[in-house]
């Protein structure tokens, strides 16, 4: 915990100290999905920021996404047991249409396993002193589900499933007045399969508010020759009901909040930092899914060209057990 408080207490000051004394940088905010099991199968609308590029052109962005977790609770007639490993190879293509409007269409292949970062997760805990959460030299590399309600099994996972998961539509909106606000709207279609859990098999609806380097941010004079970013932003979301969770109580109405800052120490390059959380799924005793998560993003991105650039991301739960251990990220991203 002494490790989280630091991190956490240095993100925010950072960001404070940003506010007062900073110039911008033209970036993005860290693309961050919550991949654990159930969680994984509903689309909450985050406050995402997309540059914009040329007028008609398109953007491919390849992410490979690696979450690692080992998580138990049982209390008040709620079982959930989680170990495993999650592998998501998603790929996003965005058109800009016009100077405000950019349209984006996102679909994932999703692969369940025991997986082969149980040991170097374990050691990377232990280096940095912290929290196992129940990861043991024991249960590595082993894939085991179980989500019971009342004594009934909603869930129960022992092999690997892998399929494509849900498609999501978006679409940006920059309006003219206010270039430093967006506003995104998001549709996510049931065609992965709760089966495979790649999918809930109902559409989510959500939309969501960002704002990137604000003018009173902008026009700070302290630190002019440094360059930094500073962003914020909430989103919400309606969530179709999935029939095989039905035992559970659902929330429908899902809120999301994010703030965060990037810092370019060298030409071409930047580094990121940046808080999310979100309001719980269900109404349950199950720190998964009904939590408040507290989840921390650091990235490096590099920029090869003006058309291409390349990102890693390391993602960790400030709050145990409420997301995954850690999520590694990929990025890649090219303009056509």
């Amino acid at each position: 915990m002494k490790t989280y408080s630091y991190l956490l207490a240095l993100l925010l000051n950072f960001s404070l100290i940003a506010c007062t004394d900073a110039q911008a940088l033209e970036t993005e905010t860290i693309s961050f999905f919550n991949n654990g099991p159930v969680a994984n199968l509903f689309a909450v609308t985050r406050p995402d920021y997309h540059q914009p590029i040329p007028e008609k052109q398109l953007r491919y962005h390849l992410k490979f996404e690696l979450s690692n977790y080992i998580s138990s609770t049982n209390k008040n007639d709620d079982l959930f047991y989680i170990d495993g490993e999650t592998a998501i190879l998603r790929q996003t293509w965005r058109f800009q249409y016009n100077e405000q409007l950019q349209f984006g269409f996102s679909i994932p292949w999703i692969r369940h396993s025991g997986g082969h970062a149980d040991a170097f997760i374990y050691s990377f805990h232990d280096i940095l002193q912290l929290p196992q959460n129940g990861r043991k030299k024991e249960n590595e590399d082993q894939i085991l589900w179980r989500l019971r309600h009342q004594g009934d099994l909603l869930l129960g996972v022992d092999d690997n499933l892998s399929g494509w998961g849900d498609v999501s539509i978006t679409a940006q909106l920059t309006p003219s007045e206010s270039p430093s606000v967006s506003w995104t709207f998001m549709t996510k279609l049931p065609t992965g399969r709760f089966e495979k859990q790649t999918g809930s098999e109902a559409i989510d609806l959500g939309f969501s508010y960002t704002e990137m380097n604000p003018d009173w941010f902008t026009s700070r004079t302290w630190l002019s020759d440094v360059a930094l970013a500073l962003w914020y932003g909430g989103g919400l979301s309606y969530l179709g009901r999935s029939r095989e969770l039905s035992a559970l109580d659902q929330y429908r109405l899902v809120a999301a909040a994010r703030t965060g800052f990037s810092y370019s120490p060298y030409k071409n390059w930047q580094l990121k930092a940046q808080l999310d959380s979100q309001s719980p799924l269900f109404d349950t005793d199950i720190r998964e899914l009904g939590w408040f998560p507290l989840i921390i993003s650091f990235a490096a991105n590099y920029q090869f060209t003006r058309q291409s650039n390349f990102e890693f991301v390391i993602v960790e739960d400030l709050r145990p057990r409420s997301a995954p251990d850690v999520i590694f990220q990929t990025n890649y991203k090219t303009l056509f």
